[in-house]
C-alpha cells in the first residue's frame, strides 16, 4: 500500500501567488508500488495511505468543493496513475538495482484585483533516482531529454499528443480549480476565530494536591499543540501529564484537555501555551493560582449527599415503615374512644 499525503499552503497570507504540486513516485523493482504526493510549500491538508489517495482527498474537498469537482478530481487522478504506470515501463531498467522515478507536476496562479485566481505557469519534469531526466517546455509543448538515456522516453513522450493535451488541460483547469479549493478553504480556515483558552483547577482526591487543567476549545483543526510549563518547562507523562486528546464539539469545532496533578504548596509558576502552526496561532494563559474550595471532610459533596441518601434508604424507610403503623393505630384507638364517649353521652341524655 503505497503512501499518500497532501500539503499545502500559500507562500504568505499575504501574497498574491499560490501554487499547488503533484508528485508520483515510483520504485524498482516494485514497479506497480505507486505513491502520490501533492506539495505546496510546507502545511499538510490531508493524509492517506491508500494507493488512489480518494479517502482523503475526498474528505479534504468534501469542505468546500461540490460533489461532481470532487469525482472529476479523483478521475484525474486515476488518469494520471495510469499514464505513470506506462512511463515506468518505459523507464524500466534492465537491471534489478533499485531505483526511484519521480513525476512532479506543478500549477501556478496569481490573484487577481477582484480575488479571482489566474492561471500564471506551470512545470512538468520527470527524475530518475533523484535526477532531472525529462522537462516539459509548456510553450513548446515538447519534452526535453537532459540525460542521454532520456532521449529514447523524450520520442515516445513528444509522440503521445494525447499527454500533451492532457497535461496542459489538466494544469490550466482542473489543477487551478483544485487550487482555487483549497485557496478558498484557507481564507475560510482563517476568518475563523482563533481558540478559547482556559487554565484552572480543580480539587484532586488527595486533599494536598490539585489537578491543574488547560483546556482549549473552539478550533478548526486537528492538528494543535498544547503544553503545560512548570517555570517554562514543558511537562510530559513522566510528570503524569494527561490528555483527552482532540474531540469534536456540537458545532464542528474542536476541544482538548490536558491535565497534571500538583501539590497545593507548589508555588512555581504554571501556564497553557497553545499553538496551531496551520493557522499560525499562538496563545498563552497563565494560571491565576485560584485554588477551589477545599472539600467537606475530604469527600466531595455529591459523595456526601449520595451517601445520605443510602443511609436514608436503608435506615430511614424501613424506620418510617415501622413506626406509621403504630401512630395510625393510636389514631384509630383515639378515634374508637371518642365514639365510645358519644355514645355514654348519648344514653346519659336518654336516662334524664
Amino acid at each position: 500500500m503505497a503512501l499518500s499525503t497532501v500539503n499545502y499552503s500559500n507562500r504568505s497570507l499575504q501574497t498574491s501567488t499560490y501554487s499547488l504540486s503533484n508528485i508520483y513516485t515510483g520504485y524498482y523493482p516494485i514497479h506497480h508500488n505507486i505513491s502520490f504526493s501533492s506539495y505546496n510549500i510546507n502545511r499538510s491538508i490531508i493524509y492517506s495511505n491508500t494507493d488512489d489517495d480518494t479517502s482523503g482527498r475526498k474528505k479534504q474537498l468534501g469542505k468546500c468543493a461540490p460533489a461532481d469537482q470532487q469525482k472529476e478530481n479523483t478521475q484525474s487522478h486515476q488518469n494520471e496513475r495510469r499514464w505513470f504506470s506506462i512511463l515506468m515501463n518505459w523507464v524500466r531498467p534492465n537491471n534489478s538495482a533499485p531505483h526511484v522515478v519521480e513525476w512532479k507536476h506543478k500549477c501556478v496562479g496569481k490573484k487577481q484585483p477582484d480575488g479571482s485566481l489566474q492561471f500564471l505557469y506551470s512545470m512538468n519534469t520527470i527524475k530518475y533516482d533523484g535526477e532531472n531526466f525529462l522537462i516539459f517546455d509548456e510553450k513548446k509543448k515538447v519534452w526535453i531529454p537532459v540525460t542521454e538515456n532520456a532521449k529514447q522516453i523524450e520520442r515516445k513522450l513528444d509522440r503521445d499528443e494525447g499527454l500533451k493535451e492532457f497535461i496542459m488541460g489538466y494544469m490550466k483547469n482542473k489543477c487551478m480549480d483544485l487550487l482555487k479549493v483549497f485557496v478558498y478553504c484557507e481564507n475560510e480556515q482563517q476568518t475563523k476565530p482563533p481558540p478559547e483558552v482556559h487554565v484552572f483547577a480543580k480539587n484532586s482526591s488527595i486533599n494536598a494536591n490539585l489537578i491543574l487543567i488547560c483546556l482549549a476549545t473552539g478550533f478548526f483543526t486537528k492538528k494543535i499543540i498544547m503544553r503545560i510549563k512548570r517555570n517554562g518547562r514543558v511537562l510530559d507523562k513522566d510528570d503524569g501529564l494527561k490528555s483527552s486528546g482532540v474531540v469534536l464539539n456540537s458545532d464542528n469545532s474542536f476541544q482538548r484537555r490536558d491535565q497534571v496533578e500538583i501539590l497545593k504548596s507548589d508555588v512555581a509558576e504554571y501556564s497553557c501555551e497553545v499553538i496551531l502552526e496551520e493557522f499560525n496561532v499562538r496563545v498563552t494563559k497563565d494560571w491565576d493560582r485560584k485554588i477551589p474550595p477545599k472539600k467537606p471532610f475530604g469527600i466531595e459533596t455529591p459523595f456526601i449527599v449520595l451517601m445520605g441518601f443510602i443511609v436514608f434508604l436503608f435506615i430511614g424507610v424501613p424506620l418510617v415503615l415501622m413506626v406509621f403503623p403504630r401512630v395510625r393505630r393510636g389514631h384509630n384507638n383515639r378515634k374508637g374512644n371518642n365514639f365510645i364517649f358519644s355514645l355514654s353521652l348519648i344514653n346519659f341524655d336518654l336516662q334524664k
